[in-house]
């Protein structure tokens, strides 16, 4: 007896917490409608929270002169000639370094994997301490638009590279 006399209590905890529960529910529901109603009538009659006396008010459409857009308007700088940069140098050839190897044959495998991503490339082979290495250049580029558009679709693909500037006159 005693155990069905415990359950019959946990049933009833159970039953009071779920009604207590709703409870708060429609609680919040009433409260939410009473807040907007509520909201609703404030600005309706006009209630707009602005503090200001109508004095106030009449004062700054009075002054509605302000000196700041004719200071200003005819006012000339002159920019001197050194001072201005062309972005596209027409003077400058650009090449991407994709890399630089010791074996002929991984340069190799790095040029034709530039190829089959629609970027020329060349190897070419240079001594630095005696050592013979092949550099992977992609390129030529005639602005630095083109190059920096290569650049980010070599590091999209995990291959870093490194910019060469090549003066046509050299």
């Amino acid at each position: 007896m005693s155990k069905s006399a415990s359950r019959g209590a946990s049933k009833k905890t159970s039953e009071i917490q779920h009604s207590q529960g709703s409870g708060l529910l429609v609680t919040g529901f009433v409260l939410g409608i009473l807040a907007t109603l509520g909201g609703q009538w404030l600005l309706r009659s006009g209630f707009t929270g602005n503090n200001l006396p109508d004095q106030d008010i009449a004062a700054v459409d009075a002054g509605d002169e302000f000196e700041f857009y004719t200071l200003l308007g005819n006012m000339e700088v002159e920019v001197p000639e050194a001072s201005m940069v062309n972005v596209e140098d027409d003077d400058v050839i650009y090449w991407l370094q994709a890399g630089s190897f010791r074996a002929p044959d991984d340069a190799e495998s790095m040029r034709v994997s530039l190829l089959l991503k629609n970027m020329e490339a060349e190897v070419k082979p240079f001594s630095h301490q005696g050592i013979i290495w092949h550099r992977v250049i992609a390129g030529p580029f005639q602005t630095k638009t083109v190059m920096n558009k290569a650049k980010q679709d070599l590091i999209q693909e995990g291959m870093p590279s490194i910019t060469l500037r090549q003066n046509p006159f050299e």
